[in-house]
């Protein structure tokens, strides 16, 4: 499975999963972010460090995801 459609199945899944308020999901998969890549044992410089090195294709997959609703 890619990293695109993987991000996009989850995020389908939080947004069904939560309640109508579209901070939920946000909240809920930030968190698991977190777990998922053991983000709550690093230090703040480390978690930034961490989002560094990926908002730019995290960037880019959000932008063709959304393309056709913009």
């Amino acid at each position: 499975m890619g990293l695109k459609f993987a991000a996009q199945y989850l995020a389908t899944v939080a947004n069904d999963k939560c309640s109508g308020d579209p901070r939920e999901p946000f909240v809920a998969l930030m968190a698991a972010a977190a777990m998922a890549g053991h983000i709550i044992e690093r230090t703040p410089e480390e978690m930034h460090a961490a989002l560094d090195q990926v908002m730019d294709i995290a960037q880019a997959a959000l932008l063709e995801a959304t393309e056709t609703k913009q």
